[in-house]
């Protein structure tokens, strides 16, 4: 990947996140930019960190409804194995785990309804 798309995507994607109304919406926006990194993580990391430094609370269940739920352990996968190869983002970030847990916790939900 271009070094140079990437920091265009980053940029475009940072905006995107910031004009963004809903929650969900700025989730799909950060799972885009992880699929533009091609498992590349560590060679981009800079991004990742001030990127997931936006990942959304996702406290309210109603943010899943609609989503397939393959689409979202999808993004949990990705998100996870983004964390798990950051030592940065995987050391002592309580915070950020605890809003993976939102979203899994939310698939959850959505098989209890």
């Amino acid at each position: 990947m271009d070094p140079i798309k990437i920091e265009k995507l980053f940029h475009k994607i940072i905006a995107d996140i910031k004009r963004a109304g809903s929650e969900r919406v700025q989730l799909f926006f950060i799972h885009e930019f992880i699929l533009a990194l091609q498992n590349k993580y560590r060679t981009y990391d800079s991004y990742l960190i001030q990127l997931f430094e936006l990942f959304p609370a996702l406290e309210h269940p109603l943010l899943f409804t609609g989503l397939k739920p393959e689409f979202r352990k999808v993004v949990i996968r990705d998100c996870e194995e983004v964390i798990s190869e950051i030592p940065e983002l995987n050391e002592s970030n309580a915070k950020l785990l605890r809003k993976v847990d939102h979203l899994k916790a939310g698939l959850d939900q959505i098989h209890d309804w």
